[in-house]
């Protein structure tokens, strides 16, 4: 497996704070085009009625709609989409995340259970509620210091290959016709009417508070090495980093150079990424989700972090 920082080159990014305000709108795509930019289809054989979001809605994005998706792959691509939010479960709840204007804050609670995980959106206190008997929830304490390991048992199940389409349909807004073409075969994949495997994406946990904005971007390759997978796509929030690399072709079995340089990570940070080779459908169920926090006070059970 090959590693560089070199291979890539910025293309383009689109950023918004998490906890972003407004009813301001960024529409990619084009009022004079009469059909949908994915399945090509027309009015009245498909209606375009819904916000398309290019960013998913449960995760914050109120700022970048498709002009030119129709509802049908809306449909498709949200399908895709809950795995990408089940995968950034606990990361939406460390960073206080609201899924819609007036929804509240997310939380963590399994089916039938009564142990909680949300933060208090009054005063940003992370509140843990833990029934012993329901095995949800283990906190392990160090004695005399303010450090905590808390395990989270059968925490929501995710398929990384659905996780890599909604990064190439996030991206498909940043690329231009010509770069588009380069890889004309992605509206097909993403309505499953071809595969492509293995994929490849690399997952990196960020140790700290996480990230105050949520960070699209797009990479082009940059040298001969890399151009068989002539884009990078690179997806910042919460406590991740998860980068895709797209194919120039769906017969690709080559492995792609692993693009190691993230001028998101502060200095000094040791980040430790995963790599993925992604060889079916097959669903994720982790076992268990384990973070180790460092907390100012505990506050009738709660954590100040």
């Amino acid at each position: 497996m090959k590693h560089s920082d070199e291979h890539y080159e910025n293309y383009s990014s689109f950023f918004y704070p998490h906890d972003i305000l407004g009813d301001d709108r960024d529409l990619v795509g084009d009022r004079s085009i009469e059909s949908c930019i994915f399945c090509n289809r027309k009015r009245p054989e498909v209606s375009f009625k819904k916000d398309a979001h290019v960013i998913p809605a449960g995760l914050g994005n109120r700022t970048l709609f498709y002009l030119n998706e129709c509802d049908s792959c809306n449909e498709k691509m949200s399908y895709y989409e809950n795995e990408l939010i089940n995968y950034l479960t606990f990361d939406r709840i460390f960073i206080s995340a609201k899924k819609r204007p007036g929804s509240g804050l997310p939380k963590y609670k399994q089916k039938g259970k009564q142990s909680i995980l949300e933060k208090n959106q009054d005063n940003d206190i992370l509140r843990v509620d833990v029934l012993e008997n329901e095995g949800v929830f283990e906190i392990e304490e160090k004695d005399n210091e303010k450090v905590m390991k808390f395990t989270i048992n059968n925490p929501p199940p995710y398929r990384p290959s659905d996780i890599c389409k909604t990064l190439t349909h996030m991206a498909w807004a940043l690329l231009e016709d010509e770069d588009k073409a380069l890889v004309a075969y992605v509206p097909e994949w993403l309505l499953g009417k071809i595969d492509i495997f293995p994929l490849y994406m690399d997952t990196a946990f960020v140790k700290g508070n996480g990230y105050a904005n949520v960070i699209l971007e797009v990479f082009k390759t940059a040298t001969d090495e890399s151009k068989e997978y002539p884009y990078l796509i690179r997806f910042t929030y919460g406590l991740k980093i998860i980068t895709f690399y797209l194919p120039i072709t769906p017969d690709i079995k080559d492995e792609p150079v692993r693009f190691t340089l993230c001028e998101h990570i502060p200095q000094g940070v040791p980040v430790h990424p995963t790599t993925w080779t992604i060889k079916s459908d097959e669903r994720v169920k982790p076992e268990n989700t384990v973070f180790t926090w460092g907390f100012r006070a505990k506050v009738e059970g709660n954590l100040v972090d």
